[in-house]
């Protein structure tokens, strides 16, 4: 594979055929990539995967522009981390099997990162949520007058883990362990906590959408906590000295 500029990153499990959709929706967006002259791949991560997600996953190991990578971590987070480890790209996009990505996403999200003079953390405008709910929610950047970091406290205000950002971040501040079952729900949320505590804001993508499949429609995409601990560990963003600066 030539020199890439940009890398999607997605851990499977147990998803098998249900995969399909948010495959094809990154294939999209790294065809629409190349066309822009942004070279990209897809970077399956397969972390002790039942059959039915191996069988799936074998008509990809040969296909340009896709890279599968096995682990055997049993932990969506550590298994994140060794697929962006892995990847090849600048700039890594991270996604989940019930997320539909807009075919643009790469093109713009990667287009505003190399203009910021600054660590930045890329978001979709629009969050657009299908299954067992349907709602529509427009983002906020980090850096808004009417973003209130106070929300964070009580509610992933990104709603999903799906960003884009440059390798780098992710290795600055790499995701937890799960060791509990609330915990594999609120790891991008204690992952974007984190983010805001080195410093590293949060920008809007405009004109981008992500599509996310909930079936059941009670993930975390749709909740703020119910009286249980929300996070994995305390993060530093609610240290005194830090959350004073961010809530003023």
């Amino acid at each position: 594979m030539s020199s890439v500029d940009a890398s999607i990153v997605m851990v499977l499990h147990v998803e098998g055929r249900w995969a399909h959709p948010a495959v094809v929706s990154a294939l999209k967006a790294i065809e629409r990539a190349e066309d822009a002259g942004i070279v990209s791949e897809l970077v399956l991560v397969l972390d002790r995967p039942d059959d039915a997600t191996l069988q799936y996953v074998d008509r990809y190991r040969h296909r340009d522009r896709v890279r599968v990578a096995a682990v055997d971590f049993g932990d969506p987070g550590m298994a994140r981390n060794e697929g962006i480890a892995q990847s090849l790209g600048r700039w890594v996009s991270v996604m989940t099997p019930n997320h539909r990505l807009c075919d643009n996403w790469v093109v713009y999200a990667v287009s505003m990162l190399r203009e910021c003079p600054e660590e930045r953390i890329a978001r979709p405008e629009y969050l657009v949520v299908l299954g067992g709910r349907h709602w529509v929610q427009r983002l906020m950047g980090s850096h808004a007058a009417e973003f209130q970091a106070g929300s964070l406290l009580v509610t992933h205000v990104y709603r999903t883990g799906f960003c884009c950002a440059s390798k780098s971040v992710f290795e600055r501040v790499g995701y937890p362990s799960v060791r509990e079952p609330m915990e594999a729900e609120t790891i991008d949320w204690y992952w974007t906590c984190e983010t805001l505590a080195y410093g590293i804001g949060h920008r809007i993508v405009p004109q981008t959408v992500l599509f996310v499949y909930d079936p059941e429609g009670s993930s975390v995409e749709n909740r703020s906590i119910d009286g249980r601990s929300a996070l994995l560990q305390a993060s530093r963003l609610f240290e005194a000295n830090i959350w004073q600066s961010m809530v003023g």
